[in-house]
């Protein structure tokens, strides 16, 4: 035996030979990253209008009010991403297709 030490075999299923991939935890919904109940008034919330998105920039900008504590301070593109698959799930297809008034 030699002194050095390689990683453990990969795992197979039942003695079979087929090796098994490796299994990833499902995602953790944590509850703070959930949206507020009530707006956060003092919240000034950022500009979209020069990003393309699905929906209105200013969706965004008014759901952003609502976005957990913890997640003001994240990147704008952070925020869009919590709030686009949000909207997603949420806002009924018909609404999705909705063309802006500026």
């Amino acid at each position: 035996m030699s002194g050095d030490r390689r990683g453990s075999p990969p795992v197979t299923g039942g003695g079979n030979g087929v090796v098994e991939p490796e299994k990833k935890p499902a995602p953790v919904i944590v509850p703070s990253q959930r949206l507020r109940l009530h707006a956060n008034k003092d919240h000034m919330p950022e500009s979209y209008e020069d990003l393309q998105l699905d929906f209105c920039p200013s969706i965004f900008s008014s759901l952003e009010k609502y976005l957990p504590p913890n997640m003001l301070h994240d990147s704008r593109e952070e925020k869009v991403k919590f709030m686009r698959d949000i909207l997603l799930k949420y806002l009924p297809h018909g609404e999705r297709t909705r063309v802006c008034s500026n």
